[in-house]
């Protein structure tokens, strides 16, 4: 029998920094399914990020952060935090 084994992870964030102060986005891999889901269009996401921004992020400044989540989000979501073994 196969056997699957989780490790706890470490919440992972995008550090984004806004002239001199500093805000944690959380990425994909630290949400739960239905967090992502609740972000299924471009305004739902970009109350997402003025959310965790303190509402300091101006709209044409969106597209850059939200591809810098998108790409960081993906990068951590390649690091596994399984094992899977038998049993």
């Amino acid at each position: 029998m196969k056997e699957l084994t989780l490790r706890e992870k470490e919440d992972d964030f995008l550090k984004l920094n806004i002239g001199e102060e500093s805000y944690l986005i959380p990425l994909a891999s630290s949400m739960t399914l239905d967090e992502i889901r609740a972000m299924d269009d471009k305004e739902k996401a970009f109350e997402f990020i003025q959310k965790h921004t303190g509402g300091k992020i101006k709209i044409g400044q969106y597209m850059d952060v939200i591809t810098a989540w998108q790409e960081a989000s993906n990068e951590a979501l390649k690091q596994t935090g399984h094992t899977v073994g038998e049993s």
